[in-house]
């Protein structure tokens, strides 16, 4: 006889597997109210709230939506700083900004337990776990200070996020690149609306950061409408172009905009708008070379993102002065000064005059030498702002270890390109191409910056869902096959 289950038990247990669905968004949300309505505790309970989260979600095996809060923390965590520090007083540093790395720290619970992992896929994450410990001995004997710690926290957090995708694997792999797209749409809507908020009015949160940190952030413009370089809800103009290039590649290069046409048009157009608004032109770069390396892959996309960019391109035109005079601004600046870009030779003579001396020692000065932690523990302030990603692996990691990164950085973005040009059919409406063209990219991105915080995150989590994807389509011999083959094996000796 069937055992029919009850109607009410069914709906009590798929209300329970929608929970953790529910957590990322949940989150981000309960972060802004507290800091508005209940700022003087927010400081504190922010970050413990994402503890919890993070565990919860690990308990419940939901790596997708692990990755979603954890991208979504390092994109509007610093609004929630700033609001916070608006209403009870500057701090820095500010226990909020390290929210994000809470659920990434958790993840080392999973080695608390047996799991196996795809060697090939996982011989890049713990390499850079073992050298980032190194950095962090090192840093401790030549910086010794608690930010040495910090930092080096932050550093191994986002690979530490991989090791809950592989050791999850496919199941894990798939649903993680699943939800890249939802993750993306409301990126772009959120990050671009408000980045236009902020161009536009600029709200007093921001402006009284702005002049708290004028003397610590630079390159962000005025405390005034129209005149600030756009960092909308990020930290700085940086890390915000990052997360936007991000969104717009894979919203641009799924065919997402055609399930949603309205919500994925205005998402695309405030993304762009604001991506523009940053003025970040190694981002603006990025963006472009994506797009051509997918478009030499599968050039149907390519079609389509020029369409899109025909029909965006017009409305784009007829928007606010102020925001076309911006952008067009920063571009007509950049194509007429070409080699005589002061911004550009000042960076570059900073750079070759300091990389043969990182080139020169062979163990680094270890982490906490540059970045954040660099400023807090009063090192050399020439360092606390580092555009270059080889220079700053060198510096921190020393000669063997950086040139050991770099070429595992290598690596992982060759293997991506082999993961983009033949993905399985059964994930083909999946971000593959916009998700491999991330990881193509780093070599790239690190002429402008190292890998870190949500870029790390994005680096490690696409890279560990490429190469599970990538493990289970070989194609294997089956047993009998391989049996078969031994035996004649045998014979012939």
């Amino acid at each position: 006889m069937t055992h029919i289950r009850p109607l009410a038990a069914v709906n009590d247990e798929r209300a329970l597997t929608d929970i953790p669905k529910a957590v990322p968004a949940g989150v981000i949300a309960l972060s802004v109210a507290l800091a508005f309505l209940i700022p003087n505790i927010a400081t504190l309970a922010v970050p413990a709230l994402h503890g919890i989260a993070g565990i919860y979600l690990i308990r419940r095996r939901a790596p997708a939506q692990l990755v979603q809060l954890t991208l979504a923390s390092y994109a509007f965590m610093p609004l929630v700083r700033r609001v916070v520090d608006w209403q009870d007083g500057f701090t820095d540093p500010s226990p909020i900004l390290i929210a994000p790395t809470i659920p990434c720290l958790a993840c080392a619970l999973i080695l608390l337990r047996p799991f196996r992992m795809d060697r090939a896929a996982a011989a890049p994450v713990w390499t850079f776990l073992v050298i980032s410990l190194f950095g962090c001995a090192v840093g401790l004997l030549l910086n010794g200070s608690v930010a040495v710690i910090t930092s080096f926290l932050k550093l191994i957090a986002p690979a530490l996020l991989a090791l809950v995708v592989l050791a999850n694997a496919k199941k894990a792999a798939e649903s993680v690149l699943a939800g890249l797209v939802p993750l993306a749409r409301w990126l772009a809507l959120g990050m671009g609306a408000y980045g236009l908020v902020q161009f536009l009015v600029l709200p007093p949160w921001d402006a009284a950061w702005m002049r708290s940190v004028e003397d610590i952030v630079y390159s962000i413009g005025a405390a005034e409408p129209l005149s600030v370089r756009v960092y909308s809800t990020g930290s700085s103009p940086g890390p915000t172009a990052g997360l936007i290039t991000f969104a717009l590649l894979i919203l641009m290069t799924t065919g997402a905009p055609l399930r949603r046409p309205v919500l994925d048009a205005a998402a695309i157009g405030a993304g762009v708008t604001t991506l523009g608004l940053t003025q970040v032109r190694a981002s603006w770069l990025v963006l472009l070379l994506c797009i051509l390396l997918i478009g030499s892959r599968r050039p149907r996309v390519l079609r389509g993102v020029l369409v899109l960019a025909a029909v965006v391109t017009p409305l784009g035109m007829l928007a606010a002065g102020p925001v076309i005079d911006t952008i067009s601004g920063r571009l007509t600046d950049t194509v007429a000064a070409g080699s005589q870009d002061t911004s550009l030779q000042a960076r570059l003579s900073f750079q070759a005059a300091q990389l043969p001396v990182a080139i020169s020692q062979p163990l680094g000065q270890g982490v906490g030498s540059s970045g954040a932690a660099a400023r807090i523990a009063g090192g050399d302030a020439a360092f606390t702002d580092v555009d270059s990603g080889y220079l700053e692996l060198f510096r921190v990691f020393g000669a063997v270890g950086a040139s050991v990164l770099i070429g595992v950085f290598g690596l992982m973005s060759w293997r991506a390109w082999q993961v983009a040009g033949r993905p399985p059919n059964h994930l083909i409406q999946l971000p593959l191409l916009g998700a491999a063209a991330t990881v193509v990219i780093t070599p790239a991105n690190l002429l402008f910056a190292a890998p870190q915080d949500a870029n790390a995150a994005l680096l490690w989590v696409l890279w560990a869902s490429l190469a599970v994807v990538r493990s289970n389509d070989k194609p294997r011999a089956p047993r009998h096959a391989v049996t078969r083959m031994a035996r004649t094996s045998t014979r012939t000796k």
